[in-house]
């Protein structure tokens, strides 16, 4: 029977057993006396592409059984049309999340695991013209990031729950500069996992925070210094992803009032003292569910995906929202997703063959120990 010990598992008896760790996606099994607390060997592969998610892997010993689930789906960001057609690839398929493509849609922004394994994830940007891809910020965990309005700089949360808001030059020229911090008088915790989004005039993001705990809201963070976040948008229920239009007169977002996710829409007039964004009364734009609201550049269209997999199209003319039109099915597409400034082209994540990790089971696994 297996006990935990650690990070792994004892097995067997004392000074006969092994510690089972995970080092990158490699199982492994480090010969260790229980009785003494040390090493008595080099650690030995016992199976390979197992996953894992924060500090805890994906696999269980007991006896002459070992049971593990491989490493997450891999994605591969694909280009498709209005009618659903692939266009092209970006890079390879690999593990990934929070893709966004920059206003100029030359390069994508990306979370990726970090290559030292564990639970850490390094942020990416990835040339889609060149099909290359660099480093471009390492901290234990991420949130989908997000671009200045002039492609220029990424703002980014740095921690899961009660992270700090960042930004940082493209062209590297300077470091990352942290626009607030956790545990500030600020107002409550930013929501890590919440797609963040830019003011057309580049002096606002909006993101979501938890607030009390109970619920999702959306608030404003300025950009200029030492100015503090506001709310933009509170209720008894959760709000997420907003984003504002690029004319700046409308605010798109997720709510679950109704009971399911959909999509809203919300008229945009500024504070006349802040400047800062003020909401009024919303509009139900999906119908049935929807999530992951993206603008077209003349903001005249906004794209977003339903429920069954569907990418819907609604046409937004003044104050006139039209009625959504299915273009294409895209079953599994991350929800971070990018729409070219024509809304001809969407940049999607796309599972790969496998779309969901399969578990293994290995009988007698023990006799590889003995190798």
């Amino acid at each position: 029977m297996a006990t935990p010990f650690g990070g792994g598992y004892v097995l067997g008896q004392a000074g006969n057993g092994h510690v089972l760790f995970v080092r990158g996606t490699t199982l492994m099994a480090l010969p260790f006396d229980a009785e003494r607390r040390v090493a008595t060997g080099e650690p030995i592969t016992v199976a390979t592409g197992v996953g894992s998610f924060r500090d805890g892997a994906f696999f269980y010993a007991a006896g002459n059984a070992l049971v593990y689930r491989e490493a997450a789906p891999q994605f591969q960001l694909t280009w498709l049309d209005r009618r659903g057609e692939t266009k092209g690839l970006v890079g390879e398929p690999t593990e990934f999340g929070g893709a966004t493509l920059s206003p100029d849609a030359t390069r994508v922004a990306m979370w990726r695991p970090s290559r030292v394994g564990g639970s850490s994830r390094e942020l990416w940007l990835a040339d889609v013209v060149r099909n290359t891809s660099t480093s471009f910020a390492t901290e234990p965990d991420g949130d989908m990031p997000a671009w200045s309005a002039d492609g220029r700089e990424l703002y980014f949360v740095l921690g899961t729950l009660g992270g700090s808001l960042n930004r940082k030059a493209v062209d590297g020229n300077r470091r990352t500069e942290t626009l607030r911090r956790p545990g500030t008088s600020d107002g409550p915790l930013l929501l890590g996992g919440s797609p963040m989004a830019a003011t057309p005039d580049g002096r606002f993001i909006v993101f979501g925070v938890l607030d009390n705990k109970t619920a999702i809201d959306l608030w404003v963070q300025p950009l200029a210094a030492a100015a503090k976040a506001t709310p933009l948008l509170q209720q008894d229920f959760d709000q997420t992803d907003g984003q504002p239009s690029s004319d700046g007169r409308w605010l798109a977002y997720v709510s679950n009032e109704s009971g399911i996710n959909e999509v809203f829409l919300r008229p945009l007039t500024r504070d006349p003292v802040t400047g800062a964004p003020v909401v009024g009364s919303s509009v139900l734009v999906s119908g049935g569910g929807g999530v992951s609201p993206r603008w077209r550049r003349d903001a005249r269209e906004l794209f977003y995906q339903s429920r069954g997999g569907a990418v819907m199209a609604v046409t937004v003319d003044g104050s006139s929202v039209g009625a959504p039109t299915e273009l294409f099915r895209a079953p599994g597409i991350q929800p971070e997703w990018s729409v070219t400034a024509d809304g001809q082209r969407f940049l999607v994540a796309a599972p790969g063959r496998q779309s969901a990790p399969a578990f293994t089971v290995v009988l007698n696994w023990q006799s590889t120990l003995k190798r």
